[in-house]
C-alpha cells in the first residue's frame, strides 16, 4: 500500500512541475526529495535520474541570476567574472566532470586552503554556456555511475 501511495505522490510532483522556490519542503529540493525517497524504497535507478536533473535546473537558475546581476551597471563597472568548474568526490577520489572524469589531486596551500590540482575552469559569459557544460558533465557523471 505504501509503495503505491509513494508512486502516486511522485506522479503528482512530476505532473505539476517544479515550483520556482528553493527549500527543504517546497521547490526543487523538496520535489527531488520525493524521488530520492522512492529510490530508497524501491532501489530503482530511474528515481535517481529525476533529482539529478532537478539539481541541474537549480544550478541553471543560479547561473542565470548571477549573470543577470553581473550585467547590471553596478557590477559591470567592477569587472567581476563568473567561472565554472564541476567535479565530484566519490570513494575518496576527485574526478573532473568537465574533462572526461580525469582524476584530480587535492592539496593544501601555505594558507591551509584546499586546492584541487588540475581542475579545469571556464569563464561564463552567458547562461547557455552553463547549460551546455552542465548537461555534458551530467551525462559524464551519470554514465560513470551506471557504466
Amino acid at each position: 500500500m505504501l509503495p503505491l501511495l509513494c508512486l502516486n505522490l511522485a506522479e503528482v510532483v512530476w505532473n505539476h512541475g517544479l515550483l520556482k522556490r528553493v527549500g527543504v519542503c517546497h521547490g526543487i529540493s523538496g520535489n527531488a526529495y520525493v524521488f530520492l525517497s522512492l529510490y530508497r524504497l524501491t532501489c530503482k535507478m530511474e528515481f535517481v535520474l529525476v533529482p539529478c536533473w532537478m539539481s541541474l535546473l537549480l544550478m541553471m537558475r543560479v547561473a542565470e541570476d548571477l549573470i543577470r546581476w553581473l550585467h547590471q551597471p553596478t557590477y559591470r563597472n567592477q569587472r567581476f567574472k563568473l567561472w565554472l568548474n564541476y567535479f565530484e568526490m566519490y570513494g575518496g577520489k576527485f574526478l573532473d566532470l568537465l574533462s572526461d572524469r580525469k582524476k584530480l589531486c587535492m592539496r593544501e596551500d601555505r594558507r591551509q586552503q584546499a586546492c584541487i590540482v588540475g581542475l579545469q575552469e571556464f569563464e561564463v559569459l552567458d547562461a547557455q554556456i552553463v547549460k551546455e557544460i552542465l548537461e555534458r558533465s551530467f551525462y559524464s557523471m551519470w554514465w560513470g555511475l551506471c557504466g
